[in-house]
């Protein structure tokens, strides 16, 4: 069965990391637009326990699911723009299937971090999450670590950061 990346960027990651030309944040827009070619949703099965401690499960095709306890990534894209790493909680941002052409029109507002107000982008603040679905292959950093399921905790204060 072939492996399908966790997101489309997850894979747009790899791409990235493979090629030299162009530099910077265009290198990242570039692959993206690639992966708008062959992008499809995908059946997911999410299990979340929320900040208050109940638990959710969402199931339905996903065309990305991100997990994160920064606001950025890929060059700088926010891609959960409202995360942060002090407040002991991950960031979960999905996106659900639209037409290529609108998710295409809709790229420019996740460089602004204004897409979670897209109907099709759903974000939750999570203690933790399990992503579930057929084939797919979960990604980090933008490097391959398995292949779905895959749990996300966090553990509060476990990680002293220091700052200029």
């Amino acid at each position: 069965m072939p492996r399908h990346p966790a997101s489309s960027r997850q894979h747009a990651a790899g791409s990235v990391t493979r090629t030299r030309w162009p530099r910077g944040r265009m290198r990242y827009t570039i692959a993206l637009l690639v992966e708008f070619l062959t992008l499809r949703g995908m059946p997911f099965q999410v299990d979340l326990v929320s900040a208050d401690g109940t638990t959710e499960r969402i199931c339905g095709d996903l065309v990305m699911a991100t997990v994160g306890n920064g606001r950025t990534y890929g060059g700088g894209i926010p891609i959960c723009p409202d995360a942060d790493l002090a407040d002991g909680l991950l960031d979960l941002t999905l996106v659900r299937p639209a037409g290529r052409l609108r998710l295409l029109r809709l790229l420019p507002r996740v460089y602004r971090g204004t897409h979670t107000a897209i109907a099709e982008v759903e974000t939750r603040r999570v203690r933790a999450v399990e992503l579930s679905s057929p084939g797919v292959t979960a990604y980090a950093d933008g490097d391959p670590i398995g292949a779905l399921p895959l749990r996300v905790e966090v553990v509060p204060a476990a990680l002293r950061v220091f700052g200029a």
